[in-house]
């Protein structure tokens, strides 16, 4: 048969994937583990894609040139044929399918904790989304759909389906269209860099990839151009492309509603990533001076009086971003127009965000305070009743989760937005063996404090 060995090879490959979807049950979240079969069922379908794409595309229309061949009084095999007219197809093929079975794997045997997993996807079930994503190591921070992951590398594949003459004859063909016969679960992939998958400092840029993908579904963008447009005015032009233009804004708006939901230390984690990897403008990402201008006006803006824990995070970080302001002024990288412009977007973004009544980081603080308030008063007030309550929720202020949690090392059932904020701002004494443990085993609280106090409520209804 000709191409028997790349069609075995992907025969096994699929075998190879299936596998990985099986060993999936030790995943210990059910969504995480859904989510990664899902893509896993995903990329077996594009294996199985190439391998019809072979037969239909490329074999198919060897035989029939072979077989002209012969009326020719020439002798060529299909082989033959295929190594003339698609060799480097069939090379780049074998790299295709290589490349499905590691992406596989690289979701499969993530080196991120699947508690940061499951953390990242609160993000979108808080926006009432449930579109599968998964984490993939990489070599950079970014995001894809299923769909260009899989379809976009088959382009040149596509194209000879597409040309119903046969090479070198009149004789013409009609290709079924293969990828209607495997259609894919539509969903996102979020790369990101391979060694950092346990270093918390760079956990939030996931929030910003996520933002992307949020927007793809919900269309953020769109619905920010229609509040400028109700306020008669226009975004601001940032380049005088339009296009650029409006995949910068894409890019900050990413910034703003990361650092808004996320908290103060993203704006840290953003200028962290700058500085380890090589940044350089795109037509995709503004300059970094005005990423960072962007962010800083949330540092510069933001107040909550329930708690210290936001003040001391801005303080902790506000320095270190102002400094970098500051040598972009003094280098002409950020002018004071590009600064009113940018003023202008994040104050309307923000305003636009607020509208939504979003889950933000400082109304995460506000339920933080008053659920433990709450918590205390109606741990009394069960008690008199003789109703199931859980153990009072203690208020920690900034210095007490700073200390139980990277002194004592004590795991706390705190929303790990917060807790993640604070460990961020106090990183000199962050040490990931000593740790990560630690800060893991806390969003396991957190979550079994969620479905606690879901159960107890539904216990004490009944009651």
């Amino acid at each position: 048969m000709p191409l028997e060995s790349v069609i075995g090879h992907i025969d096994d490959l699929v075998g190879q994937i299936n596998s990985l979807i099986s060993n999936l049950q030790t995943v210990p979240y059910p969504r995480v583990r859904n989510y990664l079969g899902i893509s896993g069922q995903n990329f077996a379908s594009g294996l199985r894609i190439v391998k019809e794409m072979l037969k239909e595309y490329i074999i198919k229309r060897a035989e029939i040139i072979a077989n002209l061949s012969k009326d020719q009084n020439q002798t060529l095999s299909v082989d033959d044929v295929i190594r003339s007219y698609w060799h480097q197809q069939v090379s780049n093929t074998y790299s295709i399918v290589e490349r499905f079975n590691n992406d596989t794997l690289m979701q499969a045997k993530a080196n991120i904790p699947f508690e940061i997993y499951h953390w990242l996807l609160d993000f979108f079930y808080n926006m009432g989304l449930d579109t599968p994503v998964v984490l993939q190591q990489s070599n950079q921070f970014i995001n894809q759909s299923f769909k260009r992951a899989i379809v976009e590398p088959l382009e040149y594949l596509i194209k000879i389906g597409e040309k119903p003459i046969i090479p070198g004859s009149l004789v013409q063909v009609k290709s079924p269209d293969i990828l209607k016969n495997y259609p894919l679960t539509s969903g996102y992939i979020i790369s990101y860099i391979s060694g950092e998958g346990t270093n918390p400092l760079l956990w939030p840029v996931l929030v910003h990839e996520a933002f992307h993908i949020m927007d793809k579904e919900i269309n953020f963008m769109s619905r920010i151009e229609k509040h400028f447009t109700s306020l008669d005015k226009k975004l601001p032009v940032l380049n005088k492309n339009p296009e650029v233009n409006s995949k910068w804004i894409e890019e900050i708006l990413a910034d703003v509603l990361a650092i808004h939901t996320f908290g103060p230390m993203y704006a840290y984690s953003l200028l962290d990533y700058f500085e380890r990897a090589p940044y350089v403008q795109t037509i995709d990402h503004p300059e970094m001076s005005i990423r960072l201008y962007s962010v800083y006006q949330y540092l510069d803006s933001t107040r909550s009086n329930y708690t210290d824990i936001l003040y001391r995070c801005v303080n902790s970080c506000k320095g270190k971003i102002i400094n970098k302001i500051d040598r972009y002024e003094k280098s002409g990288q950020l002018e004071e127009d590009e600064k009113q412009k940018i003023q202008e977007l994040y104050k309307e973004i923000s305003e636009w965000y607020e509208s939504l009544k979003p889950n933000s980081f400082t109304q995460t603080l506000k339920n933080y305070v008053l659920e433990s308030r709450r918590s205390v008063s109606e741990a009394e007030k069960a008690e008199s009743e003789k109703k199931f309550v859980l153990f009072p929720n203690l208020l920690f202020d900034f210095d007490e989760i700073r200390n139980l949690l990277l002194e004592d090392r004590i795991s706390l059932a705190i929303d790990p937005n917060i807790l993640l904020n604070v460990v961020l701002a106090n990183l000199e004494l962050y040490n990931r063996e000593r740790h990560l443990d630690v800060l893991v085993d806390s969003i396991k609280k957190w979550k079994v404090k969620q479905a606690w106090q879901l159960s107890i409520h539904e216990i004490n209804e009944r009651l």
